[in-house]
């Protein structure tokens, strides 16, 4: 339960911060416009979008469907799960609903989707995937160094997100 109440306070700050002026830095704007290069690397499957993107202390952890218990992952793990990634959803993708960044912090509310390539537990071969997810990040020297994600809910079909933020 305790993940849910902390999902839900994110959720509202990141819409209170979202609704206020622009009286961003330039390390905030830097910081978003990052962020906004790392989505559309990760969708174009641009060669090394990974380490493009993240510092080599980078440490992500999540919790969500796919990771029921909570789950916490390196950057080397995390390089080692990208190519299984990409042969379980060729076409994954991710669009940015929010983005708020406050200084080297950021919160991103984001829909994942993504077609299965083969059967995978209850996922079946054609299946396209559709997530919601809250996604809050550490930025050093214009690089992910922690992040920490939540699998907040299955997207409705038909379902699509607004980008915006800043």
């Amino acid at each position: 339960m305790r993940s849910r109440h902390a999902v839900a306070l994110a959720a509202g700050l990141a819409l209170a911060l979202a609704c206020q002026p622009d009286h961003r830095t330039r390390e905030e704007r830097a910081n978003a416009q990052t962020l906004r290069s790392f989505a559309e690397a990760y969708n174009a499957q641009a060669p090394a979008w990974f380490e493009d993107y993240h510092a080599p202390e980078y440490e992500w952890e999540g919790s969500g469907v796919w990771a029921p218990g909570g789950r916490r992952v390196t950057y080397p793990e995390m390089l080692g799960m990208i190519e299984e990634e990409v042969r379980h959803f060729p076409d994954r993708r991710m669009q940015i609903r929010r983005l708020v960044v406050d200084g080297d912090q950021a919160a991103l509310d984001y829909e994942w989707t993504g077609t299965a390539a083969l059967d995978m537990g209850s996922v079946r071969k054609g299946e396209v995937q559709r997530w919601h997810n809250l996604l809050f990040v550490t930025l050093s020297r214009g690089k992910m160094v922690r992040a920490r994600e939540y699998g907040v809910s299955p997207a409705e079909p038909g379902e699509s997100g607004e980008p915006g933020g800043s």
